[in-house]
């Protein structure tokens, strides 16, 4: 067996691991050891309808729109602010049967510390710090009240010209990890996260 079919195999074990620990982990998303050229800003959108478990009723489903902003302070360096809009779908006998509003704003810095070279092994590293603010609110469950700091790193490696493996790995050292209804409400303190992702680009 060649040793790239031997990469290959290893990467579809490693995306098979991921999509476990992704399930049991929401809200994590991994991240890139990329940062946004300096006096650039790119932004970001996406979408996540879920279906809530029995123990958040009167809560049944959560729609969370997700806004990211990342500026490039110098070829190294960005400035990032996330902010999500939640909707949540309650059942008809709840106080707020459709609560909207902001969730909790997440902003922070991220350097890129390690540049992928062509025929080295060393992988890409990148290392960030978020703030979360309690800006959301937490009567209509839409925030959580805590301010939560984070840190993580990211290892990237390019296995294939379309073919890119992500690792993230991570503390949370107060707050707790919801996102609205989604995520651990009850941890508080340290929580250590590790999230690998495959991406195959269509080129």
């Amino acid at each position: 067996m060649t040793s790239r079919l031997w990469r290959v195999l290893l990467a579809l074990i490693l995306l098979l691991f991921a999509a476990s620990r992704g399930h049991a982990q929401i809200p994590f998303y991994t991240d890139d050891a990329d940062t946004t050229d300096k006096g650039k800003v790119h932004i970001e959108a996406f979408n996540e309808h879920a279906w809530l478990q029995r123990s958040s009723r009167p809560g049944l489903r959560q729609n969370t729109a997700n806004f990211t902003f990342n500026y490039g302070i110098t070829k190294r360096i960005e400035f990032d602010l996330n902010f999500p809009i939640i909707t949540i779908f309650n059942t008809r006998d709840a106080t707020f049967v459709r609560p909207t509003g902001i969730g909790d704003t997440q902003f922070g810095i991220k350097a890129r510390l390690h540049d992928e070279q062509h025929g080295s092994r060393l992988p890409a590293v990148g290392l960030a710090f978020y703030v979360e603010a309690p800006t959301g609110s937490v009567i209509k469950q839409t925030g959580s009240g805590l301010t939560d700091y984070w840190l993580y790193g990211v290892l990237q490696k390019t296995l294939t010209k379309r073919t890119t493996l992500r690792l993230n790995g991570g503390v949370l050292f107060a707050g707790n990890n919801s996102t609205g209804l989604i995520g651990i409400e009850t941890t508080r303190g340290q929580v250590y996260t590790v999230v690998d992702r495959l991406v195959i680009y269509d080129q």
